[in-house]
Parts: structure tokens; sequence; C-alpha cells
């Protein structure tokens, strides 16, 4: 580099492994090189770039993805010339999946959100790339069963994804109530609906926080998961419905990678909250893609797909990694600070629970949970409890009936502490919540 003055250095290594990737980052940065990187194969198929783009190396190169190799067939047969409707539309896996959607050609693609404002940034996208496609934003509640109905009589959806949720465990932990009517009323009205309309499938999007859960927001959603998989009405529907679960998504709204990035910019510490927390990550395109993926199995019916999602990742390691990407060195030009724990993590998440068992698929990547949910007069009389106590708004008695739904929870479900923590240097950790 010094012989030869470079001054800007390309890396052209789509097949390169995470291994690879790390040292090539490495040289990079001890090099004091500015460096770059082409698009991946799966950006220049999507159209997301153009092969003379060049863009700064992210996180996610490091991981060492292998691009998934869509059935693309079958993924246009299976939406071509069909209403498809997404809840969540605008955040960061719905409109994702618009964009994914958009593609196939379908007669109408309904996005219901109630955020207003990310609504009008899709609506805007998907008509300036597809301006042949009827794109239909629709603000609205899946808490509103009025509403609901109002939307599926007037679009006649024949296929839902459903990824309207909230997200934030330690939110949710200070606001059980409405995690409830989101996470678990919200599924239950939508799928009711789906079903009284006859939409032909149905998928909701879960998380690996539904696994043995230790918070209220993977409690809800594994209620979410025993809801369209064994409410009796909806078992007797003609609707396939049908759950997907997975694990973190990097980049997305309000996650990991974006707060570092934004603490990176502001010059302060980057925030861990523990040294050895993990979880399993995906990135938003492979997320989406796998989820309509699983929309196509003939064997995903009436049950969970679990995506594979390789090794899980250390957070602290992931917060190196985006330091040497700015071209500094963790601890020396930016300290790394653990914080504890916050109400209802875990250090590590799991795909699966002891009683679950998975077995491949056509597709690589995907596994079915053969886990049936057999009881569902147990569900029933579950959540006519819950929605008592939701009533009633008292947190101990909604925590009671959420651990009744969900008997394989596992503590803390308590109220978080809301005081600010205190920030602490490398080397000392605080006391798990």
């Amino acid at each position: 580099v010094r012989e030869r003055k470079i001054e800007l250095l390309i890396i052209a290594m789509p097949s390169a492994t995470s291994e690879t990737m790390h040292r090539v980052v490495a040289l990079c940065v001890e090099a004091r090189v500015e460096f770059k990187i082409v698009p991946s194969l799966s950006e220049l198929v999507d159209g997301r770039a153009r092969l003379t783009q060049l863009r700064s190396v992210d996180v996610e190169d490091l991981l060492g993805r292998k691009s998934i190799c869509l059935e693309l067939d079958t993924l246009e047969a299976d939406l071509r010339d069909r209403v498809v409707m997404i809840t969540g539309g605008a955040g960061s896996i719905g409109s994702e999946l618009a964009r994914q959607v958009a593609r196939f050609q379908p007669s109408r693609l309904v996005l219901v959100d109630k955020a207003e404002s990310p609504l009008y940034f899709i609506h805007l996208e998907l008509l300036q790339k597809y301006p042949g496609l009827d794109v239909v934003p629709v603000i609205g509640d899946i808490s509103d069963a009025a509403r609901l109905e109002q939307i599926f009589s007037t679009h006649r959806p024949s296929r839902v994804f459903h990824a309207a949720a909230y997200k934030h465990v330690p939110l949710m932990e200070g606001n059980v109530v409405e995690a409830v009517r989101n996470i678990v009323l919200g599924t239950l009205r939508l799928a009711q609906c789906a079903a009284r309309f006859e939409v032909q499938k149905f998928v909701l999007i879960s998380t690996d926080k539904a696994v043995h859960p230790s918070n209220v927001m993977g409690a809800c959603k594994r209620i979410a998961e025993r809801i369209v998989l064994g409410w009796p009405t909806l078992r007797r529907a003609n609707t396939d419905f049908r759950a997907v679960r997975f694990g973190n998504v990097l980049g997305s709204d309000g996650s990991v990678v974006p707060l570092f990035k934004k603490q990176l910019e502001a010059g302060l510490p980057l925030t861990v909250t523990h040294p050895d927390v993990t979880r399993y990550f995906m990135t938003i395109p492979e997320a989406a893609q796998l989820v309509l993926q699983s929309a196509c199995l003939p064997e995903a019916a009436g049950r969970i797909c679990m995506l594979e999602m390789g090794e899980p990742v250390k957070i602290v390691d992931l917060a190196e990694n985006l330091i040497r990407l700015s071209g500094l060195e963790p601890y020396r030009d930016v300290p790394i600070v653990f914080i504890g724990l916050r109400p209802g993590e875990k250090l590590h998440e799991e795909l699966m629970s002891a009683v679950e068992i998975t077995v491949p698929t056509s597709i690589e990547k995907i596994r079915v949970v053969q886990t049936d949910e057999t009881d569902g007069q147990a569900i029933q009389q579950g959540l006519d409890r819950l929605s008592a106590a939701l009533v009633m708004a008292t947190r101990e008695d909604l925590l009671s009936a959420i651990r009744a739904l969900v008997p394989e929870c596992v503590e803390p479900l308590r109220v978080p502490a809301w005081s600010r923590p205190r920030l602490m240097p490398v080397g000392q950790v605080q006391g798990v919540v």
C-alpha cells in the first residue's frame, strides 16, 4: 500500500467466508487505507445496487452468509395475480416483504400499518419502482376488530403476512397491557378475520424469543403461535395457517447495529449488556426471502418453520467489528462498556424448545417444527382468562394468565427497574437483573 501509494482498496470477494472477510478488513485497517466492497450477488439480482456502485463494508458482510437461492418459479406461482396483505407493512421486515412480493406481480399489495410516515415512504418507494403495481397503503390497528373487518371486506386478500407486532423486550416489560393487546389479541382478531373471509394462506412472523420465553414479548409471541396453529375454529377453517420463527434482524429499526452506529457518530462509548451475550442474526433481505419461501412449502402447512440462523454471534464482537470498520481500534479509540442485562433478557436465545422436534425441508436453511397444538380447549380457556385480566388491567393477573398459556416460560417476568444503568469500563460487569 505504501509502496504503490494506494488510496482506495476495492474488495471484490462475493463468496468470501466470514473468517476471510475479517482478515481482509483487519489488514485494511492496519494499513490505514480506505476500503470499499462491490455489491453482493443478492443486491445485484434484487436491483438494490449496480455493479459499478461501491459501498462501505458493513457488519453484515462479516457474517459470511451464503447467498440464498430463491425458488423463483414457485414464488411467482404463489404470489402472481394474488391480493397480498402485509400487516406491519411499514416496519423493517414488513417493508422488505413488500419489496420482495412486489417483484412477483401481485394483483394488489395491501400494506397495513398504524405508523403514518413510514407507510407513506414505503408506498412512495414501491410506486416509483413498480409504477404498474396496485399498492394500497392502509392506516389501521390490528387490535381494532371493526377496522380489520372493513379492510378484509374491501380488499379480500388471498395471502396475509402478519408482521405487525411490538418487538422491544424491555419496553414491553413495562407495558404488559399493550403487549397483550397488540401481539396476542391483534393476532387472534386478524386470524379470525382471515378465516371468516377465506384467506387461502396466513403466515405469522414469530421470533426465537418465543422459545422458553423469559419476557412478556416472547411469551406473547408464543401465545400468538398457539393461536394460529391451535385455536379450534381456525383449525377447522379453510385457511392454511402457518408460522415462521427466526432471530434478531441486523439493521432493523431499533436494533443493536443502528444503535452502535449512532453512538459512534456521537463520539460515545458503545454499550453492550454483557460480555458473553449472544444472539442469532439474519439480514433483513434474508429474513424476508426465507419467510416467502416458507409460505410455499407444502409440508409447512399448520406448523412452525424455523429458519436456520447459523452460529450465534457475540454482541461484543459486533461492537468491535463495527469500530474497526470505522477505521478505529476498539478499547483504544472507542470504549466498550457493559451495562448489565436488561429486564427480561437472556444471555443466549434458543431456536427450539426441548419438546420440539424439527425436520429438514426441501429448501435449505428451513426446518419444520413437528410439534402439534392439540389442546384447543385449553388455549380458549387460557385466552378467556387473559382477556378478563386485560379488562382489569392488573399486571400480576396478566402475568399469571400469560404463564398459564406458556408453561415453559422462564423467569424473569417482572417490572423493570427504569433507573438508568451505571456505565462501567471494560472488564467490569454489572450484576445481572
